[in-house]
């Protein structure tokens, strides 16, 4: 995947064959999109939720 920026001044998502998986008003918001596609956390944050998600289901 990479980040382009289109004629227009918005932001791409672009997959591997080029195909446009999401516009952006920012770059900043582009690269999070990125990262959520890529299932990628963005901070700390989300890695502290993701790792409490998928450990409670092994509790299960």
């Amino acid at each position: 995947m990479k980040i382009t920026k289109s004629p227009d001044g918005k932001w791409q998502v672009l997959g591997a064959d080029e195909e446009v998986l999401e516009t952006c008003e920012t770059n900043a918001q582009a690269w999070r999109a990125l990262d959520r596609l890529a299932n990628e956390p963005t901070n700390r944050a989300e890695n502290t939720v993701d790792w409490l998600f998928s450990n409670s289901l092994k509790a299960l």
